[in-house]
């Protein structure tokens, strides 16, 4: 059994504004950083001011906060597209160069031109360009410094969503894991196949001794689940031919269960137990053929960089999703915990479908095997 992961931590009131406000947060942590940046040069000037310029000098810093904001705020949006439209390392930096320069030359020409002028409409003799050029810092280097903080920020943001993921991840896996065993080793289950088991020893003990045989390796399987709830194709298949066994000695000739299984896909790994629902649902709420007899198909296939996993059965989708949604109307663990357990595992590369055609309920898997996935 996989080791317990530790309780996800507080994201913080900031975190939780970021993900639920995201424009206020970006407004807000804008005022902050340029106020901050304000008041520390504004204490580090003072030296070179007289008293009477402290509080002109104070109201030239302070427009600083406001046109700081709007040309960050440019160059935030700029660095969005280029996020957005995923360019390389070096046609980011090459735009980033070419762009900071005239948004400074704009940023200084706007302090010097506009900001000085407004600033000596007001009745006050103030040398308000000489306080200018003294607030003035080199703006080039104040964006430049902006983007460096930016991207460390945001690489920050990723380690912390991506360690969030990870932890959710691993709750999900355990929470799945105990779901199935809940789900798989029910006590229907259990007293059915001993019931089968008991009347086989009277009747042929080799068959019992088999029974027993494939029931132990299936119970081995659930229990045996890696740290990451991940476990080969193979040792899914061979956890599902023990159970199939079992169920095909309980049903006997009602039930038929075939193969079609590509062996490359053997050692792919996937979510444990991620087939298993699919299979017990096909059983339990699948459909005699005319025959009376209950079919079951299981299938892998392994085409390009796509895994594809596949589980069908007799009968027609109900209303509420029918063989192989869910075990209760209203939902239950089936095709709802095994999508969330692929969207964990494969963020993006992955497909659920759930389809009905000629008598048949097919549910499939599609898994991307190219793009770097989670553990």
């Amino acid at each position: 059994m996989p080791a317990t992961p530790r309780p996800l931590a507080d994201p913080g009131a900031l975190a939780r504004l970021a993900s639920a406000r995201p424009v206020l947060f970006f407004v807000l942590a804008q005022l902050a950083v340029w106020t901050a940046y304000a008041a520390s040069s504004y204490v580090a000037m003072l030296p070179k001011l007289v008293r009477a310029e402290y509080l002109p000098f104070a109201q030239v810093k302070a427009t600083m906060i406001v046109t700081g904001s709007v040309m960050s705020t440019l160059m935030y949006l700029l660095l969005r597209w280029m996020n957005a439209v995923r360019l390389t390392p070096a046609l980011r930096v090459a735009i980033i160069i070419l762009a900071v320069y005239p948004m400074a030359r704009l940023w200084g020409s706007f302090d010097r031109g506009p900001v000085v002028w407004a600033f000596s409409l007001l009745p006050i003799e103030i040398p308000w360009r000489r306080l200018v050029e003294i607030g003035s810092s080199s703006y080039q280097m104040l964006l430049l410094a902006w983007i460096g903080g930016y991207y460390a920020l945001r690489h920050w943001w990723q380690l912390q969503l991506r360690e969030r993921a990870l932890l959710e991840y691993q709750i999900a896996a355990r929470d799945a894991q105990l779901l199935a065993l809940a789900y798989q080793l029910n006590p229907h289950f259990l007293f059915n196949t001993l019931n089968s088991i008991r009347a086989l020893i009277l009747e042929d003990r080799h068959r019992a001794r088999e029974m027993i045989t494939r029931l132990s390796g299936f119970l081995r399987h659930s229990l045996a689940v890696s740290e990451h709830g991940l476990s080969t194709v193979g040792e899914e298949l061979d956890a599902l031919r023990s159970y199939l066994a079992i169920e095909e000695a309980r049903f006997e000739e009602r039930l038929r269960v075939t193969w079609d299984i590509d062996d490359r896909t053997r050692e792919v790994e996937v979510p444990s137990l991620i087939l298993q629902p699919l299979v017990e649902n096909a059983i339990r709420h699948g459909e005699p053929d005319a025959s009376g007899v209950l079919s079951v198909h299981v299938e892998s296939v392994r085409a390009a960089d796509e895994l594809r996993l596949a589980v069908s059965n007799t009968g027609v989708l109900s209303p509420n999703g029918g063989a192989v949604e869910a075990p209760r109307a209203n939902g239950g663990y089936g095709l709802a915990n095994v999508r969330k357990r692929l969207a964990h595992a494969f963020p993006d590369h992955h497909a659920v479908a759930l389809t009905d055609a000629d008598g048949w309920v097919r549910a499939e898997l599609h898994i991307g095997l190219t793009p770097t996935r989670r553990p």
